[in-house]
């Protein structure tokens, strides 16, 4: 029992399913990311990071203001539920999300937005939409509609159905507390989520 646990942690943190074909392939968000997101931009949209993939004492002496730290923070796999392969050159070659973007904070103990990793609390922070529309590949009135939903919210159908319905993030250690369950004809909203639509917007398979 404690493998399997350690394996579905390790899925949860780490495992993209593939999606680099969307982040990469689609919407190019891998040469954004590379060339004009810093580590205080990445902040501001509700990205975290994880305090214990850091060295120690790197707060007190990185610049936190070049794009150049946030792809060093990606290499140390230090960026939670992004996935990147750097290469020698520090170019992001490829780049994922894993369940944790959207369903694991942090404690802010080291500063707002990096700490201790809290996996499974909704990151309510996260303006899914406002990364979405970094892409260059988007046009103007979808950038627009990825703008409109704020920090904390996603619309799994969007793609599919042209509705602009975005929904708040949910919890992904269980839904004891969550008194309304919002769903769609294919079941439950809060089992499904962004990291497992493929490149024409089709939800994947059920968590």
């Amino acid at each position: 029992m404690p493998a399997l646990v350690e394996e579905g942690q390790r899925v949860f943190r780490f495992e993209t399913f593939g999606d680099e074909q969307v982040w990469t392939d689609k919407l190019h968000l891998n040469d954004v990311v590379e060339k004009n997101v810093d580590p205080t931009t990445a902040l501001k949209v509700g990205l975290k990071v994880d305090a214990d993939a850091l060295p120690a004492g790197i707060l007190d002496t990185v610049d936190l203001t070049s794009p150049a730290t946030t792809v060093a923070l990606l290499k140390m796999n230090a960026v939670i539920g992004l996935q990147a392969t750097v290469d020698a050159d520090s170019h992001i070659t490829r780049l994922g999300v894993t369940c944790a973007l959207c369903h694991s904070t942090v404690d802010n103990s080291g500063m707002p937005g990096i700490g201790r990793r809290k996996d499974g609390w909704p990151n309510r922070d996260l303006n899914v939409g406002a990364i979405i529309a970094l892409s260059p590949a988007l046009s103007a009135d979808k950038k627009a509609v990825y703008g409109s939903w704020g920090p904390g919210k996603y619309d799994p159908r969007y793609n599919q159905d042209g509705k602009n319905t975005p929904l708040a993030l949910p919890p992904a250690y269980g839904l004891a507390q969550v008194k309304n369950e919002t769903y769609t004809g294919e079941g439950p909203i809060s089992y499904w989520c962004l990291c497992r639509r493929d490149a024409d917007g089709r939800a994947g398979q059920r968590r």
